[in-house]
């Protein structure tokens, strides 16, 4: 999912902010931030580990069937709301069902707004491991790596490694953090 800088009809700009329309954003969202966002002790929260390498919980499978069952069935959809416990969430469905879009900022805080009602200045570009380059140099000892054109640059300062395995790694980490610098 994207994020974007925006300017809004209020004059404020919000920076880094994810763009929600429908529910099939907000489940796109959620699946995002699952194991970043902060719910409180009310709200669903059971951690489950799939494949050993992804974690996921019972508000993403509730997201996700209320997604899939936004199908002109607003009315089964608003009586599947009243089983989500978080007031956060079912007034975040609410306003999306409403036709409103979420704006929402990297700490989880929003507002409701109307589309037509803010500009998109700025689309905040996610890096992924395909962005990723390794390269040595013609008869060279070491070799480096950069994510897009971005130098990597692991938490010790070194720019180069003894193997390419060690550059992907360091490329993999450094990926991780260039993009967190955007998450919460």
């Amino acid at each position: 999912m994207n994020r974007y800088n925006i300017k809004h009809k209020n004059g404020l700009l919000y920076e880094n902010v994810f763009i929600v329309k429908d529910l099939s954003d907000y489940n796109e969202y959620f699946q995002i931030l699952n194991s970043k966002f902060d719910v409180s002790k009310n709200e669903i929260k059971n951690p489950k580990v799939i494949n050993n390498t992804h974690e996921h919980s019972d508000l993403t499978d509730a997201i996700k069937f209320l997604a899939s069952m936004h199908q002109n069935k607003d009315e089964m959809l608003k009586f599947e709301l009243v089983k989500l416990e978080s007031t956060v969430i079912t007034n975040q469905i609410k306003y999306i069902l409403d036709g409103n879009v979420l704006i929402i900022n990297k700490n989880g805080g929003y507002f409701p707004s109307k589309e037509n009602e803010f500009e998109i200045i700025e689309e905040i570009k996610e890096y992924k491991k395909s962005d990723i380059k390794i390269s040595k140099w013609i008869g060279g000892k070491h070799f480096y790596c950069k994510i897009d054109n971005i130098d990597v640059v692991d938490d010790k300062g070194n720019v180069k490694w003894n193997s390419e395995e060690d550059a992907e790694i360091a490329g993999e980490k450094f990926l991780e953090k260039l993009n967190l610098k955007k998450l919460p």
